[in-house]
């Protein structure tokens, strides 16, 4: 659903990858898709998120604006 859609990315938006890149979770998937770090950790935000163990986005930066094309 869209909610759960809307909090994964704003926790992907908010939450570091460790691989040493210095992107979000988020960034690294996007601007790294073979980054074996980060996907498994989406996988898991994923998973909780699914399974209603993150419920809730709040106290997390709204997610960025699209850039205009």
């Amino acid at each position: 659903d869209s909610r759960r859609r809307e909090i994964l990315i704003r926790f992907a938006n908010a939450e570091r990858c460790t691989c040493g890149c210095g992107y979000t979770l988020a960034a690294c998937r996007a601007f790294d898709p073979t980054c074996e770090t980060s996907l498994p950790l989406v996988q898991r935000l994923s998973d909780s998120v699914r399974a209603g163990l993150i419920t809730s986005a709040a106290g997390l930066r709204e997610r960025p604006a699209a850039s205009a094309r």
